[in-house]
Parts: C-alpha cells; sequence; structure tokens
C-alpha cells in the first residue's frame, strides 16, 4: 500500500474568527531569513505589533538598505541581534 499526500480544497468560512497572534513586548522573536526582503518586513511588522527584541538570521552580513532599517529600530529602543 503507498501513501501519497494529496491537496484537498478547503472552504473558507470567512465569518468565522480566527484568533489573533499576540505580540508581546517581553518577548524574543527569531526570524530565519531575517535580513532579506521578507524578513526585514515581518520584522517591521513585528515592532508595529509591540514587539521590542529581535534576532535576525540571514546567510550573509546586512546590506546597506538594511543596515540604515536597523539602526533605526536600534535608535528607537528596539534590541536588534544579526546572525
Amino acid at each position: 500500500t503507498r501513501f501519497v499526500p494529496r491537496l484537498a480544497r478547503e472552504s473558507l468560512d470567512l465569518n468565522q474568527a480566527t484568533p489573533a497572534v499576540q505580540i508581546s513586548g517581553d518577548g524574543l522573536y527569531l526570524i530565519t531569513g531575517g535580513l532579506g526582503a521578507l524578513g526585514l518586513e515581518v520584522a517591521k511588522w513585528l515592532i508595529s505589533q509591540g514587539a521590542t527584541e529581535l534576532i535576525l538570521i540571514g546567510r550573509s552580513n546586512p546590506k546597506e538598505d538594511a543596515l540604515h532599517l536597523i539602526t533605526s529600530w536600534l535608535e528607537n529602543g528596539v534590541k536588534v541581534k544579526t546572525l
């Protein structure tokens, strides 16, 4: 017997409330791929939701535009570590 994953259509009830994501200022948030365009957007969103401590992991060093963004976050009190 073979078991093979299959995609199936799922109906979405837009009237049903979905639980909101709770971002805590006390939390530490790790973003893999955090130095790329999408990772930086996720970081921006987390900060806008109240996150104050982030770890951004990337395969290469941050580019100049990422460094400017990270510097502005640091100046505004957000703790950011890059790896």
